[in-house]
């Protein structure tokens, strides 16, 4: 019995609604958890400010870099895909933050010139 509750809450809880519509305008769309939600450009987007003193403190060369992008994964934490530009090279920056354990970590650190 418990196993079957157990099971129906993990299947419950594999779709979430998003908070936005889709692209017909109708209904609100759903999106798979782990899914990546992009932002736009919300950098209020709640976590972001940490994560970007973060990322600032250990690359000091993106302060100068304008965001253009944010986009988040919910996955064991937040995974931050933060896309920074300046006028010659573009840096896509992925970061994972756990709150719970205090941990903010770049697991990805890409850079290209325009």
């Amino acid at each position: 019995m418990f196993k079957i509750f157990l099971v129906s809450i993990l299947l419950a809880t594999t779709l979430v609604k998003a908070n936005d519509t889709d692209n017909s305008g109708d209904a609100p769309s759903l999106i798979a958890v782990g899914a990546i939600k992009d932002t736009g450009l919300l950098t209020d987007t709640p976590g972001f400010t940490e994560v970007n003193h973060y990322v600032l403190s250990k690359h000091p060369e993106l302060e100068n870099a304008a965001v253009t992008a944010v986009a988040t994964q919910v996955v064991a934490g937040v995974k931050y895909y933060i896309t920074y530009e300046t006028d010659t090279t573009k840096y896509d920056v992925v970061v994972w933050k756990q709150t719970w354990l205090k941990l903010n970590r770049i697991t990805s650190f890409k850079v290209t010139q325009k």
